[in-house]
């Protein structure tokens, strides 16, 4: 099954969900929009807790989460926090698309990101 696909398919499911009566926040990854050129590759580690454990990460960044990116870029690391009651494959992939430095359309967040570490990068030599 490719991309589009899974994507069709939790649209799909995101509307029968909302038709039920259950709400879960769904935002897109801007995909015409490339990473910054100098953003560095990450190394992904994967949390799948309780929705009370990756809410306690990710309400930092905001509320009503099911997953987050958390980002280190002089580390090189970048953390994704899911709930194993919300999980599945676009959600995951969603998150992977952070770290990879793609961001929700119209958003500076990745922008924000990489100039933070231009600028540190700058100021260590």
């Amino acid at each position: 099954m490719n991309r589009r696909q899974q994507q069709s398919k939790f649209s799909l499911l995101l509307c029968l969900l909302l038709m039920s009566g259950c709400a879960i926040f769904y935002t897109a990854i801007d995909e015409n929009t490339p990473p910054p050129v100098d953003w560095p590759e990450l190394k992904i580690t994967k949390h799948v807790v309780s929705h009370k454990e990756m809410n306690a990460v990710c309400s930092k960044y905001g509320k009503g989460w099911i997953a987050c990116a958390v980002m280190d870029l002089h580390a090189k690391t970048c953390d994704i926090w899911m709930s194993k009651d919300h999980m599945n494959v676009y959600i995951e992939w969603h998150e992977e698309m952070h770290c990879k430095g793609y961001d929700h359309p119209g958003s500076t967040t990745i922008t924000g990101l990489i100039n933070e570490y231009r600028a540190k990068t700058a100021e260590a030599k």
